[in-house]
């Protein structure tokens, strides 16, 4: 199933740590096996010049797929997620291709002309640069959708996570209906609007609801804010709706917030103080009345 990309807001998913961290360290590992194998090109500059080298351009491709991504995100158009990831590791290639070619004149890793006469030929420069594009552009991109490969492959409905009816009484109809537009309009027909529990997994977004399950790519905070008054956020990487709280328990020093279907999530440390107040110690949570 193809699930297309919704943004409003690309630059709050884009700083998600989860993410942040997959990529800086995934393209750090990258380019200290570079170093340690020294391609050629790089084998006169010594195992250690070579590490530093190559150590540099994994840590330029981190600005440059953040850029890329949310250069992407800013196009009028949606696209499947092998489309978006596909688009965002070329651009991202095309910036990172600058980095890596004031690298290689740093470094004087390639015979290139004194950057005295470059500078006075733009034409030398363009033939550089598109040279560097060309070598860096395959591999670079299929490090990046091999990234993004285990997520992708997720994309798509799954049955519920556990359909074992309960003891509790189902939840009430919600009164409020869903808007068009946003979360509800990328959720797949077949799993309804009911939504249970939300869980940021990096840049994309699990969807729980009591048909079953799907990841989106979509932000957390953007599904909150249109989600507000229905539930809260119980933890950094969970929301939960308020209907579909069945209690709460300890574990240990924390605090677990049990859900209808069988589904529980833990809750934050600092966090607790407020879901505590919003639903009680061992009972089912009730709204307010009015």
């Amino acid at each position: 199933m193809t699930i297309p990309i919704h943004v409003a807001d690309p630059a709050e998913r884009l700083l998600d740590h989860g993410f942040l961290r997959l990529a800086a360290v995934a393209f750090l590992l990258l380019g200290a096996i570079f170093g340690l194998i020294q391609p050629a090109g790089s084998i006169a500059l010594g195992r250690a010049g070579a590490l530093a080298f190559w150590v540099l351009h994994g840590i330029a491709a981190v600005p440059c797929i953040l850029a890329g991504v949310w250069l992407l995100a800013r196009l009028p158009v949606r696209l499947s997620a092998w489309w978006f990831l596909l688009g965002s590791g070329l651009l991202a290639a095309l910036l990172l291709s600058v980095f890596a070619l004031g690298l290689e004149f740093l470094f004087g890793v390639e015979e290139h002309p004194p950057i005295e006469a470059v500078l006075q030929a733009p034409s030398i420069l363009l033939a550089q640069w598109l040279d560097e594009l060309g070598g860096l552009t395959p591999p670079f991109v299929l490090a990046w959708l091999l990234i993004n490969l285990p997520q992708v492959m997720r994309l798509g409905v799954s049955p519920p996570v556990d359909s074992a009816p309960t003891s509790s009484a189902p939840p009430e109809a919600s009164a409020d209906p869903p808007p068009a537009v946003g979360l509800f309009h990328l959720l797949p027909p077949a799993l309804g609007t009911d939504v249970v529990l939300l869980t940021a997994d990096l840049h994309y977004l699990k969807v729980h609801t009591p048909r079953g399950r799907t990841m989106l790519l979509y932000s957390l905070s953007e599904a909150e804010s249109e989600l507000r008054g229905q539930g809260m956020r119980v933890h950094r990487s969970h929301w939960v709706a308020d209907r579909h709280v069945l209690g709460l328990r300890r574990k240990g020093s924390g605090l677990v917030c049990q859900l209808s279907g069988g589904l529980e999530v833990p809750v934050s440390r600092r966090r607790q103080a407020e879901v505590l107040a919003r639903y009680g110690r061992d009972t089912r949570y009730h709204p307010p009345e009015s």
